[in-house]
């Protein structure tokens, strides 16, 4: 962690006359990074140190790093504004660069009590659902590795799979809803306090700030031309999932209970393949990679290489001697994949819980993505080493995964056996691609839209959870397994909820990565379907898509799309090409079933509060006895 005194002397370089810097923005700038990068250097050590072992010393030390470089951040934007009008300045990177610096949510707050408080409520939160356990045949079950979420994945009995949802869910979002409801309302009054330099009303527009003002009917805009391949989709695994655990188990609203889609989010459904796939061709090479002994160190060189074969850089040694691959024994530790910047010349990492199976490899792509991309803007300012929207960060690993994830592809790294190409291998194949990317859409969409409506306040506190399951029924066609209440926080079960994480860039990064990928295979001199297309191997890809890495934030993040795919627009039509196959065989195969479902007006799968239920049942029975009476 930086000093005291190097702090002071951080703040002392900044507070400067104005004489220092006169018609210097560019010499401010030049010393401004010098001191943010030691203070980002000093806030990540102790965030990677937390994150591996989740003590309350550990914790300590990261709340104050945090602040330390809030506070240095608020009087950094102080400094700036007193000493240039950034509007008359004349060079666009220059004046850009302000921008981003001056952009700096609640940290513009001038309460430090508060954010030391939200600081520590997002890290109490956070804790919780790292280390919350259930209770199972006398044993603590974590969530992951080899967990619940496996439980979720394997188990095809309806009875546990409900149970094993609302047992997370008991362990979890319930535990932090408090906590919640006060980062909302501390987040909002610490935006406010810093209205005069950030000019936000609450933190749903301080997030959404990245992407530029129309970034809610954009959203909403894609999502709408997705939903009839969605809906089309849905009724497709309803049949077959009512045909596995029988009609009796389904609302006759249309929706699916959350449970049974093998994932404990139902935010991905690719752990149910085996029901709904139409026949037994899987190209899942999870028992593969267990039965050639593959180690979690061997299925990142597996992914390194790919990069590589591209012209892409290489991991460093540092990343190799220092990233966490799998779970550290007899810690607690947050165990849900994430990459690192520590803003040192080659210092990167990943830590993840790593299991052998080939979900977990596409999640190591992904990561290795993240660490790509440091690598590429490594040379940019700091103020610039970062992705052209959060989006653009998530979307890279993913891009290459879709490539890496072809069966041609696994055939060619002898993951796969015995693989003929055929219009049903095809359908196959796309139904897996679907059961991950496009179920995605909707549940993405929600998470943050959701959390928008929240810091707008067009959500009350009193149906917190009542709105949560409204709309993942309105845009999923879901439902709760089980009878839920306001004593429930189901949105806090997921981790970028409990720990505050923005989560509409992984709505983003699911549609740009087809984008993405379609100028990549275009760049290969790949004329065939988009599904099929892999460019592994091709150098014309990799300084494709390293030319839009490099760039960081520098550019605005249209330029950016621009100068890869030669658009400006976030767009849903890639997507849609590359699925189009399967949209016709679901169009011929759905043609006489019902596609739609409804939602409740009341409440999807929400109850009153038990102590409303007790008022219901004593009125039912008055009026039976009435009745009775009559009779």
């Amino acid at each position: 962690m930086i000093s005291a005194k190097g702090l002071v002397l951080a703040l002392l370089l900044l507070g400067l006359s104005g004489q220092t810097y006169a018609l210097q923005p560019e010499k401010w700038l030049e010393d401004f990074s010098e001191s943010l990068q030691k203070l980002y250097q000093s806030s990540i050590k102790t965030m990677w140190d937390y994150e591996s072992d989740l003590t309350d010393a550990n914790q300590e030390k990261m709340v104050e790093a945090e602040l330390q470089l809030m506070d240095f951040q608020k009087k950094a934007v102080e400094n700036a504004t007193n000493l240039f009008n950034i509007m008359d300045i004349k060079n666009s990177t220059t004046k850009r660069a302000f921008e981003a610096i001056t952009n700096i949510g609640t940290s513009a707050s001038t309460d430090t009590k508060k954010l030391e408080k939200i600081a520590n409520i997002v890290a109490s939160m956070g804790k919780v659902y790292s280390s919350a356990k259930v209770k199972m045949d006398n044993k603590d079950v974590p969530l992951q590795p080899y967990g619940l979420t496996s439980i979720m994945a394997k188990s095809r009995n309806y009875t546990k799979l409900q149970n094993v949802w609302k047992s997370w869910r008991d362990v979890s979002g319930k535990v932090i809803r408090k906590d919640f409801i006060e980062w909302i309302k501390l987040s909002n009054e610490a935006i406010q306090d810093g209205k005069s330099i950030s000019g936000y009303d609450d933190l749903g527009q301080f997030w959404r700030s990245v992407y530029g003002s129309s970034i809610e009917k954009d959203v909403e805009d894609l999502l709408n031309q997705i939903m009839p391949l969605y809906k089309l989709f849905h009724a497709y695994v309803r049949r077959k999932l009512k045909e596995k655990y029988g009609k009796e188990h389904f609302p006759s609203s249309g929706t699916i209970p959350a449970h049974l889609l093998g994932n404990m989010w139902a935010q991905e459904w690719n752990n149910i393949k085996d029901i709904v796939l139409p026949t037994n061709l899987s190209f899942d090479v999870t028992d593969t990679l267990q039965q050639k002994n593959y180690t979690a160190k061997q299925m990142f060189k597996l992914s390194e290489e790919f990069f590589t074969s591209l012209g892409l850089k290489e991991m460093t040694n540092t990343f190799w001697n220092k990233s966490i691959l799998t779970k550290i024994p007899d810690k607690t530790m947050v165990c849900h994949a994430s990459a690192w910047d520590f803003f040192k010349k080659d210092d990167y990492r990943i830590k993840m819980c790593t299991e052998i199976t080939m979900e977990d490899l596409i999640v190591i792509h992904h990561e290795m993505g993240h660490i790509q991309y440091y690598q590429q803007y490594a040379d940019q300012p700091i103020y610039f080493r970062e992705g052209a929207n959060p989006g653009f960060h998530e979307a890279v690993g993913d891009t290459l995964a879709l490539s890496v994830s072809t069966p041609e592809h696994l055939k060619k790294i002898g993951l796969l056996k015995d693989y003929t190409p055929s219009n049903e291998s095809s359908i196959n194949f796309l139904m897996m691609s679907a059961l991950e990317k496009l179920v995605f859409i909707p549940f993405s969409y929600v998470v943050d839209t959701y959390r928008w409506k929240l810091f707008s306040g067009e959500i009350k506190e009193s149906e917190y959870n009542k709105a949560w399951w409204d709309m993942r029924c309105k845009y999923q066609g879901l439902s709760a397994p089980v009878s839920r209440s306001e004593e429930d926080f189901d949105p806090g079960s997921k981790m970028h909820i409990a720990n505050a994480i923005p989560y509409i860039r992984y709505f983003v990064s699911h549609l740009i990565q087809f984008q993405f990928h379609e100028a990549l295979c275009k760049a290969a001199n790949y004329t065939e379907e988009l599904h099929k297309c892999d460019i592994y191997k091709s150098p014309e890809a990799g300084r494709k898509m390293e030319a839009m890495l490099k760039l960081g934030s520098s550019k605005p993040w249209q330029d950016a799309l621009e100068q890869l795919t030669g658009s400006r627009k976030l767009d849903a039509k890639s997507m849609l090409t590359y699925f189009k196959p399967l949209k016709d065989w679901l169009e011929n195969e759905m043609k006489n079933e019902n596609i739609s479902w409804e939602c409740p007006k009341k409440s999807n799968g929400t109850s009153n509060s038990p102590k409303v239920l007790v008022h219901f049942f004593l009125l039912l029975l008055t009026v039976l006895a009435s009745l009775i009476t009559l009779n």
